[in-house]
């Protein structure tokens, strides 16, 4: 099922690169209009805090230059957390970044009256390393099943406070599969991690938000 938008999007006689991307907090695809967008997205994905996403959510006028126009963002964010406001996310190249910073500022304006927060995020911070990186990492194994007694095996084979991935996969017969799990469940936020650092099998895990719920 694909996430309704306010505005088709197409590449009709245009260049864009549209694609699709699977959306566990909403249980559906959400269209992208670029690469940029599709690598936002992916790592919006990943954000365990998250509790929907829309592309293409809304139509907001805004004033510039005496003119009112319209406008329509690239995604919606809902957050969990009732109490944080959603976040509206524009995705643009720097170079465009640095030529609508007026726009940008009337749009962010418009939407605080509205109670939105205005984000406009660039290659600068969607290609940041580790982030980028570990989300493509995690991503694979992002169609893992992990049954329910698994998922408290490894729970329980967590000491209070952290431990190395490659020890906590040694304390089961199958690590392949362990190692499997693992991934999945630090994929959709049941284990955590420190994510500013690049993940890897001496990386430290803990038990996330989501376990144990």
């Amino acid at each position: 099922m694909l996430t309704p938008s306010v505005r088709k999007i197409h590449n009709k006689n245009s260049r864009k690169v549209i694609s699709l991307v699977y959306v566990p907090q909403v249980d559906s695809h959400v269209a992208c209009e670029s690469q940029l967008e599709h690598r936002w997205l992916l790592q919006l994905t990943s954000n365990p805090a998250i509790a929907k996403i829309t592309s293409q959510p809304m139509k907001v006028d805004y004033l510039l230059d005496g003119e009112w126009r319209t406008y329509t963002p690239d995604f919606l964010v809902i957050w969990k957390d009732e109490k944080r406001i959603p976040t509206v996310y524009e995705v643009k190249p720097s170079i465009q970044v640095k030529k609508y910073l007026e726009k940008f500022q009337a749009i962010k304006q418009e939407l605080a009256k509205k109670g939105y927060e205005f984000v406009v995020v660039s290659e600068d911070v969607i290609n940041t390393q580790p982030l980028n990186k570990n989300i493509k990492k995690l991503k694979h194994y992002s169609s893992c099943f992990v049954d329910l007694s698994q998922r408290l095996a490894i729970y329980g084979a967590i000491p209070k406070g952290s431990i190395p991935i490659e020890q906590l996969c040694s304390q089961f017969s199958d690590r392949n599969a362990t190692l499997c799990a693992v991934f999945k469940l630090l994929w959709d936020g049941d284990l955590a991690f420190n994510s500013d650092e690049i993940l890897t099998l001496q990386s430290l895990v803990w038990i996330g938000q989501g376990g144990l719920r």
